[in-house]
């Protein structure tokens, strides 16, 4: 097998899977006001892999299971364990998460999956 090492690496954000029946719209709201301090802001909310936060336009039959896309704010210069952590205790404290993904980036270039608009 011949594995490629990538030269650079940066995390650039963060996916936190979370269980609630909420309309997306509410839930997005109350997102972004838990994470008003962390280095991180809310980007999407995906459900069953269609994009449902900010709205697309898409009819979208939804389960109570949600991708929460969290990217680092252009003013803060990285973030790590502890950020996440933290973010994680304020999210956890109002909703059950289940999962949560590290997005980085290798050589500048996005190594995660986008959402379907």
């Amino acid at each position: 097998m011949n594995v490629v090492q990538a030269k650079s690496r940066r995390l650039s954000g963060l996916d936190v899977y979370i269980e609630t029946d909420l309309d997306p719209a509410k839930l997005a709201a109350e997102l972004e006001k838990l994470a008003q301090m962390s280095p991180l802001k809310l980007q999407m909310i995906t459900n069953r892999g269609a994009q449902v936060f900010p709205a697309s336009g898409r009819r979208v039959s939804l389960v109570d299971h949600f991708r929460c896309r969290f990217v680092l704010r252009e003013s803060a210069a990285s973030f790590g364990d502890a950020e996440i952590l933290s973010l994680l205790g304020t999210v956890g404290a109002k909703y059950r998460w289940m999962h949560i993904e590290k997005l980085q980036e290798f050589d500048g270039e996005p190594a995660f999956s986008k959402s379907q608009v």
